[in-house]
Formats: C-alpha cells, sequence, structure tokens
C-alpha cells in the first residue's frame, strides 16, 4: 500500500500513474481473496473431518469371519 501514492508522483501522464496505483490495488485485493478462498476450502474441509469423526461412534462393529470358511478353500 506504501507504493501507491509513488505511482501518482511519477513524471508523465497523469493517467499512466492512476493505472498503476489501479493495477496495484486489484493485485492486492486479487490476492486477498485468493487467500480467503482458500480459508473457505479449508474451513470446509476441516467440518467435514470434524463431522466424519463424530460419526465414528454410530458406526456398526464388524463380525469376526467365521473359522468354518476359511478350510472351504
Amino acid at each position: 500500500m506504501a507504493r501507491i501514492p509513488a505511482y501518482g508522483a511519477r513524471p508523465g501522464s497523469p493517467g499512466a500513474g492512476t493505472e498503476a496505483a489501479l493495477r496495484q490495488l486489484w493485485h492486492l485485493a486479487y490476492r486477498e481473496a485468493s487467500t480467503l478462498a482458500f480459508a473457505d476450502a479449508f474451513r470446509a474441509i476441516m467440518l467435514a473431518f470434524v463431522v466424519a469423526t463424530l460419526l465414528v461412534p454410530l458406526m456398526r462393529k464388524v463380525a469376526a469371519p467365521s473359522q468354518a470358511g476359511a478350510g472351504a478353500h
């Protein structure tokens, strides 16, 4: 953000400095939006794992295989 006022102080056309400042602001907004999107995605993944962990006690126990079936092969 400290670089943005410097763009207006450069010699040349005022439009070029304004365009450079707007480009810098756009890149800053894009970076922040990407960071928030990744944070939301990781939060959704965390929520899925928490729900799956809470559902583990509700799962049925699997019965042990019978010994008679092992000799049939």
